[in-house]
């Protein structure tokens, strides 16, 4: 009867040992998951559910879509390559300049709408292009890639034409609107040195008729944009 007593016991300190093993592990086990697991909102009591694994959000940068937006809505021409225009090369960058000083475009972002607006041969040509010149550019700009897109788009001899025709260009028998016209799209090529608002207006205010020029003198006009307007006054 002792010896039963005693192995009776014994077997209820394993039994409570083990017990306590069993508990010790489900502790661990359900505080690992309580990591992994929030209750839905508003019900704290209700079954607590495996949380579903989900993939980081993607951010979208806001900024840029605005932009490309605005960009699309002003329809700047686009460029599928060369044509017959020697100057389409030179308007299409015009065209892409005016929408970037309008927008307040970042250099990332002037060569993103840059490249929506290529097409076709223009578009494989930036695609073959793009690598070479950022293997030597880590940063690539707006001015990196213009001069590469005048290099094959715009040939440096023409330029030099073009270059000649505005330092010999005056108004002759063309009305003052048409002079301006050709003035202003020769003016791409005028030398840096001419670049400023005041140089640019004493070229066009000596590329006038004398008879306009004396008016000119009288009235001592100082920036470009008072210099073309009047000679219509």
């Amino acid at each position: 009867m002792g010896q039963q007593q005693q192995q009776m016991g014994e077997l209820l300190q394993k039994m409570q040992w083990q017990q306590q093993q069993f508990m010790a592990t489900i502790t661990t086990q359900m505080q690992a998951n309580a990591q992994n697991v929030q209750p839905p909102p508003g019900n704290p009591t209700a079954n607590i559910l495996p949380r579903a694994a989900t993939a980081p959000p993607r951010v979208i940068n806001d900024a840029t879509s605005w932009l490309m937006k605005r960009f699309l809505k002003i329809q700047p021409l686009t460029f599928g390559g060369i044509t017959n225009d020697t100057l389409q090369p030179m308007k299409w960058v015009k065209e892409m300049e005016k929408a970037f000083e309008l927008l307040g475009c970042t250099e990332a972002q002037k060569l993103q709408c840059a490249r929506y607006k290529l097409q076709h041969e223009a578009e494989a040509w930036w695609q073959t292009t793009k690598p070479i010149l950022a293997a030597a550019h880590p940063e690539l700009t707006w001015e990196i890639f213009k001069e590469a897109f005048f290099g094959s788009y715009f040939p440096s001899c023409v330029r030099r034409k073009k270059e000649v025709e505005f330092t010999e260009l005056n108004q002759g028998p063309k009305s003052v609107l048409e002079y301006q016209q050709m003035f202003e799209e020769l003016f791409f090529f005028a030398p840096e040195h001419m670049k400023t608002d005041e140089a640019k207006a004493r070229k066009f205010e000596d590329g006038l008729r004398p008879s306009l020029g004396h008016v000119m003198v009288a009235h001592k006009a100082q920036g470009y944009s008072e210099v073309v307007q009047w000679p219509r006054q």
